[in-house]
């Protein structure tokens, strides 16, 4: 876990990043806390998360939407119960199914992302992505070989430098940069992954962008986080 404080010391706070956040959420938390989470969410995010078939699953559903709407009320001065959210036009087409934002309030930008039990939070007055995975998602062999293969070539060279070990540790960075940044474009994993390289080791920073490598703790290796935000 990492306090808010100190997530945002550890990206050097900036410009326009309001909260940063990451947490787990507990192994068998009791019903109270469960009865807590799903207190301030809407109708459709309960039926969301009662449609997951496993329970860890679901408490970190509610658990990481709680929090998101928790820092937003903080940011926002308004109630977290009371938070309505829409889908923003999409940046390619213009349809409305771009990046969720505040109805009524589009100039405070968030993002949050989860995997297994971990979860991140970000809010900006700035477009902001945010995005952390486990190192156990990722693949061995020909499976491995197949997600280095959709990426940017010059990342497909850079992991193909690597032993497998190596490898799968370079394609987690990559991962996690690459889907920061294009969720805070608001396009997702739709755009492809091979249009732009964000690097394995030094960060290739997107024109108008900042990508962080967020730092994780001891209790958090094998996870990697990554933030983007628009400079």
């Amino acid at each position: 876990m990492s306090t808010a404080s100190d997530a945002l010391e550890a990206v050097g706070r900036p410009a326009g990043l309001l909260w940063l956040e990451i947490d787990t959420t507990p192994d068998d938390p009791p019903e109270p806390l469960v009865a807590r989470w799903s207190a301030v969410l809407s109708t459709a995010e309960r039926e969301r998360a009662a449609a997951f078939h496993h329970d860890r699953d679901r408490w970190t559903y509610l658990a990481s939407h709680h929090r998101l709407r928790t820092v937003l009320g903080h940011c926002s001065g308004r109630a977290p119960e009371s938070l309505e959210f829409v889908a923003a036009p999409c940046p390619t087409c213009g349809e409305p199914h771009g990046r969720p934002e505040l109805a009524g309030l589009p100039t405070l930008r968030f993002s949050l992302s989860h995997s297994h039990s971990r979860f991140a939070v970000a809010a900006a007055t700035v477009a902001v992505g945010i995005d952390v995975e486990e190192l156990d998602s990722i693949p061995y062999g020909k499976d491995l070989d197949a997600l280095i293969a959709g990426l940017h070539p010059a990342e497909v060279s850079e992991l193909g430098s690597l032993p497998e070990p190596e490898r799968r540790a370079g394609l987690l960075t990559c991962w996690t940069r690459k889907e920061a940044w294009l969720k805070g474009r608001g396009v997702g994993l739709a755009e492809g992954l091979d249009t732009t390289a964000v690097g394995v080791g030094e960060v290739r920073q997107p024109s108008g962008w900042q990508i962080i490598d967020v730092p994780t703790t001891t209790a958090d290796h094998g996870c990697a986080l990554a933030l983007a935000i628009s400079a």
